[in-house]
């Protein structure tokens, strides 16, 4: 906002001296006005914005604590039957795939799913997610219920699968069943 401000002031402390310049070559008044203030007050910001560029917006996260004092953290609590986890792409992070019901999977992916895999009881019959209602960011699993067991695992996903956009992102909820989300992410590879 303040870079805004001062490329208005400047123009407008320019607009003389370009208008006393220009009636050195235009004689017709009206237009002498008019390419001053075009001058003025379209092509001197034009140029003073390209040399003084807006920083890039940042996204601000909140800390755990941050969400949790403004009430953005929200508890999602699945009964989890079947886990599938699909090969690390090109350091994404962990991807897996968590059968929620007989027609939806959610899908967790990223690398702040680690330490979790390193839990003796992860993944569990009944997980809790403590998500963030604004981002829909996971900041935290707590696994519940009893360790599910085995985990299928399958090759990772192919350029054209992610091309394809078949592959789930994190915290996202297919309303499809697991061995569907399964065969589609595969038949790319």
């Amino acid at each position: 906002m303040l870079r805004l401000i001062i490329v208005a002031i400047v123009s407008t402390f320019l607009l003389i001296p370009v208008a006393g310049f220009s009636s050195n070559i235009i004689g017709n008044e009206v237009l002498l006005v008019v390419i001053s203030f075009f001058i003025g007050y379209v092509i001197v910001p034009i140029i003073l914005l390209r040399l003084w560029p807006a920083k890039p917006a940042t996204l601000t996260l909140d800390t755990l604590q941050q969400a949790i004092e403004k009430g953005h953290i929200t508890t999602i609590e699945y009964a989890i039957s079947e886990v599938v986890e699909i090969e690390e792409y090109e350091d994404e992070g962990l991807h897996y795939l968590l059968s929620i019901s007989s027609e939806k999977t959610l899908s967790l992916r990223g690398h702040y799913l680690y330490p979790y895999s390193e839990l003796p009881n992860f993944p569990a019959t009944i997980m809790r997610l403590f998500v963030h209602t604004e981002n829909n960011l996971c900041y935290g699993i707590e696994c519940v219920g009893s360790n599910l067991g085995s985990v299928r695992k399958v090759t990772p996903a192919s350029n054209a699968a992610v091309d394809a956009e078949v592959v789930p992102s994190d915290m996202e909820v297919i309303e499809k069943p697991i061995s569907d989300v399964v065969s589609e992410i595969q038949k790319y590879a």
